[in-house]
């Protein structure tokens, strides 16, 4: 079962640096210096406010309303003026415009002026809802940016091996508090339109109900001096399957230009002190850790955790001096691929984007394994993936890939056989398109 988890671990942090430089295409594989899953602390806050809501006025309400805002309050006047024989009826459509708060005991509301503005009853109503706070850069994560709710966990269901600061384990609610009485309840104000809704009017309370932990990854590029943290978010509301799930980052250092010019259209805050400290102590955790590893050993786990159809000779893997994050280079040829699985899609469709294909492990705590080939078979082969990419998304392929092997008998191909397969049914369904 543990072998199992840390296969998962594997594939998940290789899948993750792959979707972030095909989101962000100006994230250059050669300009990756650092890259470890790590937990971020979120807040769950609940927050107090009356909120507006608008309905239609019944038309003697609204006439009657328009009568007080002239300063006549007398249900016999009223009555008379209106035509209707009934000064208790009158009575009772004030009382009631009193009940809604649109009229008091010294004639028309603030809000009973509004209402005739818009001519709507403009009601206010006392709701509670929750939502994703950043804890250390005290920011609302929009409602279409959530963070996936499934991936928040307590901080004692971390996993130890994943970067994880021991001084933030136990952030206390009272802290998150502390900053939002700080900066005040109607700092968050701002949000209306964009997280808050348009019609909230006055917030009273804003409470820390539990401080979670999500996993996300943590980037460092040779271009900019502070890393990145990004989460992965949901989109509940997108129509498209792959935009509802995507890498973002949480902040980022606003005087860095490599991410400022790249990342200022996705509207995303700027690093808090609290936050560049954090990330900060992260590197240096991590790279404490990698001191201690045994990199021949962990990069060749992680090459066959990450493809277990791949067979890489000790020959094939150049270790780096202990000062790079690049730990190891591998090159490999079509002798390398020993069976077929739906990795060596993922390798193709990396390759489509880049010269070189990167891996890594939370074993190898932010080091990065780097995949080169110049393979003809390989090449070929990539070059057929393209072009049926260009039609078909990668799913798609996957399947039609995997029912091809499957009736086909061809599970156990390998090296040139496999490939020049792979590349004949590329090609085959290309044409068919």
């Amino acid at each position: 079962m543990a072998d199992k988890k840390y296969i998962n671990q594997v594939f998940e942090a290789c899948k993750a640096l792959s979707d972030l430089t095909q989101r962000y295409p100006w994230i250059k594989p050669s300009d990756i210096d650092f890259f470890s899953p790590v937990y971020y602390p979120i807040a769950i806050i609940e927050m107090d406010f009356d909120e507006q809501s608008f309905e239609d006025f019944e038309i003697v309400q609204l006439s009657v309303l328009r009568f007080v805002d002239l300063g006549i309050t007398s249900p016999d006047i009223i009555s008379t003026s209106m035509g209707i024989n009934n000064p208790n009826y009158i009575y009772n459509v004030l009382q009631l415009l009193k009940s809604y708060g649109l009229i008091g005991n010294s004639g028309i509301t603030d809000l009973g002026r509004s209402s005739l503005k818009e001519e709507k009853k403009i009601s206010l109503s006392r709701v509670k809802q929750q939502f994703q706070l950043d804890a250390l850069n005290g920011n609302l994560l929009r409602i279409d940016q959530n963070l996936i709710s499934s991936s928040l966990i307590s901080s004692n269901e971390t996993i130890a091996i994943i970067g994880h600061l021991d001084y933030l384990d136990g952030v206390p609610s009272e802290y998150v508090e502390k900053q939002i009485r700080n900066v005040g309840f109607n700092h968050f104000k701002k949000y209306r339109s964009s997280i808050l809704n348009a019609n909230v009017m006055a917030i009273y309370d804003i409470r820390c109900v539990e401080i979670q932990y999500t996993k996300c990854y943590l980037l460092k590029l040779n271009s900019a001096k502070i890393p990145i943290v990004f989460g992965k978010r949901y989109n509940a509301v997108s129509n498209m399957e792959k935009d509802r799930f995507f890498w973002q980052p949480l902040s980022y250092d606003h005087t860095s230009p490599t991410f400022s010019k790249n990342l200022a259209s996705e509207d995303i805050p700027n690093n808090s002190e609290a936050a560049t400290t954090y990330i900060s102590q992260l590197v240096l955790m991590l790279k404490e850790r990698s001191a201690n590893v045994d990199f021949v050993e962990e990069v060749k786990k992680a090459l066959h955790k990450w493809n277990n159809g791949l067979s890489v000779s000790d020959s094939q893997i150049s270790f780096h001096p202990a000062n790079s994050h690049r730990c190891a280079t591998v090159k490999i040829d079509h002798t390398n691929f020993i069976k077929f699985n739906g990795v060596l899609l993922s390798y193709f469709d990396a390759i489509i984007r880049n010269e070189e294909f990167l891996i890594t492990s939370p074993r190898l705590y932010g080091n990065i394994i780097s995949i080169i080939t110049n393979d003809k078979y390989i090449h070929y082969t990539t070059v057929a993936y393209r072009e049926l990419r260009k039609k078909v998304d990668a799913a798609t392929i996957a399947k039609k890939t995997r029912e091809y092997i499957n009736q086909n008998s061809l599970e156990n191909l390998q090296g040139e056989d496999l490939l020049k397969s792979l590349f004949s049914f590329f090609r085959k369904m290309n044409s068919l398109l």
